[in-house]
């Protein structure tokens, strides 16, 4: 049996160059996060910063994605699709988002019990004519723009070896950026990184990762405005039953998601079309 010889974007490369460019990467990375907490500690300044100071960091992420990635894949041939793109609809996604959810909400009941501490990043307290602002910013702008940096780019860079090391390094870069100012979002933030790295790598198509985004934190924002109405009786919420209940839910809802999506059909589409 013959085979077809690989386009050339799908050839191996030296080692060093993907290196340099994994490298380089990791550069727009830290500023990346440097340009979004600059902004973010600046507009922080006075009162109007919690309005302010979300639309500059994202302003700020947005200037480092589109010019900085020109300059990380100057020279580079652009990496391969991994997976042909699905048929996929909306409900899926959607429950692959609520499941991600609540594992992040089991993640912080199961340190809440462990520490004894309430979990830091709640967005409790935002004036109420902030949260239209929250919500462009949580809701739309962040997951687009987050997922356009981190599996649009940094996920098929670092996956030119290995698509497993592309998901897991990027998840872990993805939870080091959510863990700088309230650590206790680390890991969570880690968990979320593998579910939107693996529907991205199980779709091929990035506006997948946006959709899961989207409702991921559209559920934390109402979660958040549920606390700041209801305190006693939400905040006494992080028991052992509570975590067993949101566990279960979590790994159901992701385990149906997922398999919805495996069982899409591939469209007819070459491999490399654009999602």
């Amino acid at each position: 049996m013959t085979t077809r010889p690989l386009p050339p974007t799908c050839q191996p490369e030296d080692g060093r160059p993907a290196a340099r460019l994994a490298l380089r990467a990791l550069a727009l990375y830290g500023l990346f996060l440097g340009a979004a907490f600059t902004a973010l500690r600046w507009a922080a300044a006075d009162e109007a910063g919690r309005i302010v100071g979300p639309l500059a960091a994202q302003v700020a992420m947005g200037l480092v994605i589109f010019v900085g990635a020109r300059l990380v894949l100057a020279g580079h041939a652009a990496a391969p699709r991994l997976v042909a793109a699905r048929r996929l609809g909306t409900v899926p996604l959607v429950l692959i988002g609520i499941g991600g959810f609540l594992a992040q909400v089991s993640a912080l009941s199961g340190a809440r019990l462990l520490t004894a501490a309430a979990p830091a990043g709640s967005p409790v307290g935002v004036d109420p004519g902030a949260w239209p602002f929250v919500f462009f910013t949580s809701v739309i702008a962040a997951p687009v723009l987050e997922e356009i940096f981190f599996r649009g780019l940094l996920q098929p860079v670092l996956s030119r070896r290995s698509a497993l090391v592309g998901v897991v390094a990027t998840a872990a870069l993805f939870g080091l950026a959510h863990g700088l100012d309230t650590p206790f979002r680390a890991v969570p933030a880690f968990g979320q990184g593998l579910v939107l790295g693996g529907v991205v790598l199980l779709t091929g198509r990035l506006r997948s990762a946006v959709i899961v985004h989207a409702v991921n934190n559209a559920l934390v924002l109402a979660a958040g405005l549920l606390v700041a109405l209801r305190p006693p009786e939400v905040a006494s919420g992080a028991s052992p039953a509570f975590l067993a209940v949101s566990a279960a839910a979590a790994a159901g809802l992701l385990a149906w998601g997922f398999a919805r999506i495996v069982r899409a059909p591939r469209t007819a589409r070459a491999a490399a079309t654009a999602a």
